[in-house]
């Protein structure tokens, strides 16, 4: 019995039950979880591990230690002293070594302790042996420096850049040639889209009902330009799509006469459907393609919105805090008021500052590249 219980106890503390009394391989487990384990008294255990290393407690194999002659050979950085035990040369140089700092710089000394155990699995160190180490071997927490990289421009950035180019071009021969140059975007209004803050008494707040629910967000697409500011729009549930901005585009066609469209058009996936194709050379528009993260391009449309927002915030809350009916629609009685009573002057210079943007940045590309060449 003593001795199956001796060979189980050696099993779970070394992990073989063939252990050699003057050299013990490294422990797993320690003699008190052995006992639990095992439940059996502490004392039984205690005993047996007397009767097979003998009264004397095992000494376990020492191994060699650092210097501070071998600290300074092994590592770049001073060192004072090195008195941490059971700490070999070979950790001490993973620990100290440029590449595993940089590594580990992210990271704090109780994760880093994690890490040290994956590349030393028989061993495990402390945060504050590991903190030890560190300041023994002359290191400190400094500031990282942050230095200035030449910038690469990678072949998406060109890419762009020539696009911008030929956008500009064309741009500009429309407009020489006194082309009908119109700016296009669409824009989702919803039923949250009120002001959201207003004075009230302490204690109390004003209050509206919640219609996101009941009303459907309500979709604008509009057309605008320098000559005629807003050309054409149309206001339809939920969101824009093919079959909707076909119909919008034949409501563009109406309102422009016969001459030539030139519709400025961001990357919109139905943009560029087969069907908006065949109806845009139908109806004589022809497609001016913006550059792709490139909105303030198209700032003509995009500043009409921010100015019909401004002002349908409050008046679509005024409309909210009136008593509801049944049949109330606030949320599209509201875009269409604002489309309705906003002066569309202002269009005249938001296309100007778009078209400005644009020159812009065409002429410090031909700039740098000029640059660069001589």
């Amino acid at each position: 019995m003593n001795d199956l219980y001796l060979r189980t106890a050696l099993f779970l503390r070394y992990g073989s039950d063939n252990v050699d009394p003057k050299k013990p391989p490294m422990d797993l487990l320690s003699w008190r979880a052995v006992a639990r384990l095992m439940k059996v008294p502490y004392e039984i255990i205690l005993r047996l591990k007397r009767n097979f290393f003998g009264e004397s407690k095992p000494k376990p194999q020492i191994t060699k230690r650092i210097t501070r002659s071998a600290a300074k050979s092994i590592s770049p950085y001073p060192a004072s002293r090195v008195t941490t035990s059971n700490i070999t040369a070979e950790k001490i140089e993973f620990i100290t070594n440029r590449n595993t700092i940089r590594d580990w710089a992210p990271y704090s000394l109780v994760v880093r302790c994690g890490l040290f155990h994956r590349r030393f699995p028989d061993r495990r160190i402390s945060a504050r042996t590991l903190r030890k180490v560190m300041l023994e071997m002359g290191f400190k927490k400094k500031i990282i420096k942050v230095v200035n990289a030449p910038q690469r421009k990678s072949d998406r950035l060109e890419e762009f850049e020539d696009k911008i180019l030929e956008l500009d071009e064309t741009v500009t021969r429309i407009l020489e040639q006194g082309g009908h140059l119109v700016f296009c975007d669409e824009c989702v209004f919803t039923a949250r889209g009120f002001q959201t803050h207003a004075w009230a008494r302490p204690g109390d707040n004003i209050v509206v009902e919640d219609r996101t629910g009941t009303q459907p967000c309500q979709a604008v697409c509009a057309a605008v330009c320098s000559c005629h500011n807003l050309l054409a729009y149309i206001v339809e549930d939920y969101s824009i799509d093919k079959w909707k901005f076909i119909s919008f585009l034949r409501e563009l066609r109406a309102s422009s006469g016969d001459e030539t469209i030139y519709l400025f058009l961001d990357n919109a996936r139905f943009h560029h459907g087969r069907e908006v194709k065949k109806e845009l050379d139908d109806l004589a528009i022809v497609p001016i393609w913006n550059v792709a993260y490139h909105f303030q391009f198209n700032e003509a449309v995009e500043k009409y919105w921010a100015l019909l927002k401004s002002k349908f915030r409050p008046l679509l809350l005024k409309k909210m805090l009136k008593t509801p009916r049944n049949k109330d629609t606030p949320l599209a009685d509201a875009v269409r008021e604002v489309i309705l009573t906003t002066d569309p002057k202002p269009i005249k210079d938001f296309v100007r500052r778009g078209l400005g943007f644009l020159k812009e940045r065409a002429a410090s590309i031909r700039e740098e590249r000029k640059a660069v060449r001589s």
